[in-house]
């Protein structure tokens, strides 16, 4: 099952459950979807936080957005 689609059936049961919902903002477990109300600025933040080398908005701008995005996830679960 791809990153995409387990992001879908995560967000579509936090929209519908409560508790989903209130998991997810306790453990700070993030969405894709997520990000999608974040600056440019705010999204290098915070995968740099997730302690990613991301150089530049450029990176994250436009189509690339969301591919940086899903690198994120996938480097972030290896760490695992």
């Amino acid at each position: 099952m791809s990153w995409v689609t387990i992001d879908r059936i995560c967000q579509e049961e936090a929209d519908a459950k409560e508790n989903v919902r209130r998991d997810l903002e306790r453990t700070g477990k993030p969405l894709r979807s997520s990000a999608d109300s974040l600056s440019d600025d705010e999204l290098l933040t915070k995968l740099r936080g997730f302690g990613l080398d991301v150089d530049s908005a450029a990176e994250v701008a436009g189509g690339k957005r969301f591919l940086v995005g899903e690198e994120a996830v996938r480097r972030a679960h290896d760490r695992l």
